[in-house]
């Protein structure tokens, strides 16, 4: 279970040629409750040594309720309007997994399985003004397998099925006592998050606007890797090489809104490709008996590829590219009388998107924790970004009908 609510002044300025065009203040009280149940069911049957057959089932439900109160202010901070937004979601799950491993020879295995994943989305939402109308009310239901089914405003979407070969082969080779050698590829699916696909106009923030897309499909990505590993006396390293392309892309599509001075629309579309070279690099050490430290950098180039909105009104080719980098660190030292502390950070730089970047952000967090019950339990108490006010977050949008800001210049 989970309930998290905010209250919150949000000032807008926008600036036109380096001048202060206009100022939009803004007073937001939203709440977001829900909870959520998960219940698995596993069978393995060891037919003899080496050859298995396995049976999943997982059945998963959550319900969130996300709701907001948007009272425009003028000057004097008096309300001059207010919309409220009413939106319920509910998320059901059941999934069937069967897999099969036969071993061939010594030093190889054939592994065959099937899954099956039926999901229904429901979103239920509603805008109503200060005089308690309702002007705009719709549904959406989205069901997702081999076949999908899709419903809006009780109406059928029509979506074409879709079937997906997924191949993996990896080969691996040790290198005298501790080191190996590793060679892989395999094809992702990434279907889309509930968010993106959720028909709610979110207008919490009426000049950033957001909206799914319950038509999207899923994204395939292609992924090649070469790795190494080798323990070093008590020090574990991993460094592995890697490659992606990815097609049908989900990306965010950022457009003007003509009506409303200085709004973006944002919603999501397949309609890119990306591809990205990197290096990964993870090391675990044991400082002492009691004290580990393990840690990873991960850094890769990419290159996007999509359509935007031209100045036109017709879509054209848009490309991006940057560096993407990210790292995180742990600690864990081990006390006397089953106490333990932990310490954990993680870094996430700029990332490149097809229509500009998006600003990096970090966290930390400080735990201790005490064994209780001869080992069997476990009670602790942490702490996530205790000080200071947090990070600022800076993102840049670039396209034809929004064009970066150009300095003004003085005679």
């Amino acid at each position: 279970m989970r309930n998290f609510s905010r209250d919150q002044l949000q000032t807008t300025r926008i600036y036109s040629g380096g001048a202060l065009s206009s100022t939009f203040l803004r007073d937001i009280e939203s709440t977001r409750t829900g909870n959520s149940i998960d219940l698995n069911l596993d069978y393995l049957f060891v037919i003899k040594p080496g050859r298995e057959l396995s049976i999943s089932t997982l059945y998963s439900t959550s319900d969130e309720h996300s709701n907001f109160i948007s009272a425009n202010l003028d000057g004097e901070e008096t309300v001059r309007s207010r919309l409220r937004n009413l939106n319920d979601n509910n998320n059901q799950e059941i999934t069937f997994q069967t897999d099969y491993i036969h071993p061939v020879g010594e030093t190889q295995i054939i592994e065959a399985g099937a899954k099956g994943i039926l999901r229904q989305v429901n979103s239920d939402f509603s805008y109503l003004s200060a005089a308690g109308l309702d002007p705009f009310v719709t549904d959406g239901l989205r069901y997702e397998q081999t076949m999908i089914d899709a419903t809006q405003n009780k109406e059928a979407i029509e979506i074409p099925d879709y079937a997906n070969l997924v191949p993996s082969l990896n080969f691996s080779k040790r290198i005298g006592e501790t080191s190996t050698v590793k060679l892989g590829y395999s094809r992702r699916i990434q279907r889309p998050g509930l968010r993106q696909l959720n028909p709610n106009v979110n207008l919490e923030n009426t000049q950033s606007i957001e909206v799914g897309n319950p038509l999207l499909r899923p994204e395939l990505t292609d992924n090649y890797e070469l790795g190494y590993s080798n323990m070093i006396g008590k020090t574990y390293l991993n460094l592995s090489f890697f490659g992606r392309n990815t097609s049908n892309a989900i990306n965010e599509i950022r457009t003007p809104i003509d009506t409303l001075e200085g709004a973006l629309l944002t919603t999501y579309q397949n309609i890119g490709k990306e591809q990205a070279v990197g290096v990964n690099l993870f090391l675990n050490l044991y400082l002492t008996n009691r004290w580990t430290v393990n840690g990873g950098i991960d850094l890769d180039y990419a290159r996007l590829e999509g359509l935007v909105t031209g100045l036109d009104g017709i879509s054209v080719t848009q490309t991006n590219s940057g560096l993407n980098y990210g790292g995180r660190l742990m600690s864990q030292l081990k006390l006397n009388n089953g106490w333990n502390a932990q310490a954990f950070t993680f870094l996430r730089g700029r990332r490149v998107e097809l229509q500009g970047s998006r600003g990096g952000f970090g966290m930390y967090a400080l735990g201790v924790s005490k064994e209780i019950n001869d080992g069997r339990g476990t009670i602790g108490l942490s702490a996530e970004n205790f000080a200071g006010r947090g990070w600022t977050l800076r993102s840049e949008l670039e396209t034809a009908t929004f064009p970066p800001k150009v300095p003004s210049r003085s005679a």
